[in-house]
């Protein structure tokens, strides 16, 4: 999976490659490399910050395109660690893989 900031231009940036893999008890995994800060669950991409406006998200398999659509993102900012405590600002992606 190639996930691509959609640029005004519009240009398209990868900003992040991910790999789906099996995780314990059968559930899908992703194994995400970017240079964003971010985190994996499951079949969640998590990315903090708000420098992204649109992605394009593509799904490939065996050089068959399975998923290929773009998304506004929609950030979320909270105090994950009590008031007071500094508000994180962050936007969650979630993908599902269709059956090849």
């Amino acid at each position: 999976m190639t996930v691509s900031n959609v640029t005004a231009t519009p240009e398209t940036i990868p900003v992040a490659t991910c790999t789906a893999g099996v995780a314990a008890g059968g559930s899908t995994q992703l194994f995400c490399d970017s240079q964003l800060s971010h985190s994996e669950s499951g079949s969640t991409l998590q990315f903090q910050g708000t420098e992204l406006k649109k992605l394009l998200i593509t799904v490939s398999s065996n050089g068959m395109t399975l998923v290929n659509r773009t998304e506004d993102v929609a950030y979320t900012s909270r105090e994950i660690n009590g008031p007071g405590c500094g508000v994180c600002t962050s936007a969650s992606l979630t993908v599902t893989v269709p059956a090849t």
